[in-house]
């Protein structure tokens, strides 16, 4: 018999290193609103969503690492991975 040693590489800092970050965001109309959603920060990001919510339709689900929701209206129901966030008109960026 005999002593068989299996080497495998691992990367440097694999242990320490999380896994990217990932935003999943619904979102809905409590009143029609406006509603514009950015790829990013800045009004040069690319525009991913651009139209109207409406309240008896059904949610806008998204997703990124960096999101810019725009309206002018405060009549948005925002929720980020599952839980609610606060939204206050104009805008709000997710990262």
């Amino acid at each position: 018999e005999e002593d068989v040693t299996v080497m495998r590489a691992v990367p440097v800092n694999a242990a320490n290193t999380p896994p990217p970050a990932k935003n999943t965001v619904v979102l809905s109309a409590i009143e029609k609103a406006k509603v514009t959603v950015r790829r990013g920060t800045g009004k040069d990001a690319p525009v991913i969503f651009d139209g109207f919510l409406y309240p008896d339709a059904a949610p806008v689900t998204l997703s990124g690492d960096s999101l810019t929701i725009d309206s002018g209206s405060a009549d948005l129901k925002v929720e980020r991975n599952g839980e609610p966030m606060p939204y206050t008109a104009p805008s709000l960026t997710i990262e």
